[in-house]
Parts: C-alpha cells; sequence; structure tokens
C-alpha cells in the first residue's frame, strides 16, 4: 500500500512540475505567468517557423485574440507583428498558432529578439520573453 501512494505521490510531482514548466525548445524552461498564462513552445530559427502559444484559465475567450509583436534586442525597434484572431473554445485548454518569418529580417543564429505577447483582454499584462536565434 506504501509502495502504491509513492508511486502515486511521485506521477503527481511529476504532473505538477509538468503542468508550471512547460518545456520549450527555444531557450530552456519559460514557467507558467499569471495573467495571462502564456507560454511559447516552439524552436526559434531565422527560417520560417510556427510559435505555438498556449493559453489558459481565464485568458480563454472567444473574443480574445492573441498579438506578438518580435523586437530587436533593445526592445525598441519592431521587426514583425502577428495577430492571431482565431481564439480558442473556452472548453478547451487553447492553443494559438502563429506563423512568424525571422529570415526576411536578416536575423542571423546568435541575435538576440524580444518576444512581446499579450491578449486583447490586457495588452497592460505583457509579456516579454528575451531569446537567441539558434
Amino acid at each position: 500500500m506504501k509502495v502504491a501512494l509513492a508511486i502515486l505521490a511521485g506521477f503527481t510531482l511529476a504532473a505538477a512540475l509538468t503542468y508550471y514548466f512547460q518545456p520549450s525548445l527555444v531557450t530552456g524552461f519559460i514557467p507558467r505567468l499569471n495573467p495571462p498564462d502564456i507560454i511559447v513552445l516552439a524552436p526559434l530559427t531565422r527560417d520560417k517557423v510556427m510559435l505555438r502559444f498556449a493559453v489558459a484559465g481565464r485568458a480563454r475567450s472567444p473574443n480574445n485574440h492573441l498579438t506578438v509583436l518580435v523586437l530587436d534586442s533593445t526592445g525598441r525597434t519592431l521587426l514583425f507583428q502577428a495577430v492571431n484572431t482565431d481564439a480558442p473554445s473556452p472548453s478547451k485548454f487553447g492553443n494559438f498558432y502563429l506563423p512568424v518569418d525571422l529570415g526576411q529580417k536578416n536575423l542571423q543564429p546568435g541575435d538576440s529578439i524580444t518576444l512581446r505577447v499579450y491578449l486583447a483582454s490586457s495588452p497592460e499584462s505583457a509579456l516579454s520573453i528575451p531569446l537567441t536565434i539558434h
């Protein structure tokens, strides 16, 4: 009985840590932030990639769209902007997929950029994520 409880506790802890620290292939782990719960889950290369943003909790809404600004390393120059107006259903865990073509901006491996991500319902809660192109 104790062995079964220990195994169950281990799986519960693993599930909780996986939920909190979603693995990101960009720069390691990006913890969930609240509000809004947005996580970047995609490799960032200089080629065209799909960035996947997981949005959870009260941030999910049919009227909520996601805006992503790609800025230079200083955070002052806009390189690219993407908006996804196809918000996920509030009945599901929502994922937004945005195509980002960083190759058109002559970014090279090793260059640093900043992603500024926010939902329409809370632009004041923009999440800034510094990243390095691989």
